[in-house]
């Protein structure tokens, strides 16, 4: 069960304040683009395919770009803890090299 927990939860990365908001402006925008008259192509296609991402990823509770996002941040901060500490190692940083009394 708890393995489920764990993947679950990486599977989800929008939360449920966010996915109400991009629900709510995802249709918003597709009664905007329904309701405008005088609208270029280009704008209607656009506007479109926003409207349509932003509802997908509140309907699934996962964005993509999030998820980049957090690796990406998840990466620098590895990075920034290895260059202010660079003879800790994951294993148990300098406790693991010294001997026992």
């Amino acid at each position: 069960m708890r393995y489920q927990d764990a993947s679950f939860s990486e599977m989800e990365n929008v939360g449920l304040i966010d996915g109400a908001v991009r629900g709510s402006v995802s249709i918003a925008m597709l009664l905007a683009v329904l309701l405008t008259p005088a609208m270029s192509a280009s704008t209607l296609i656009v506007l479109t395919l926003i409207a349509m991402y932003t509802g997908l990823t509140a309907f699934l509770g996962w964005d993509p770009f999030y998820a980049l996002t957090k690796k990406s941040r998840a990466r620098a901060s590895l990075s920034a803890a290895v260059i202010a500490h660079p003879n800790r190692t994951q294993h148990g940083g300098d406790v693991a090299h010294k001997k026992a009394a």
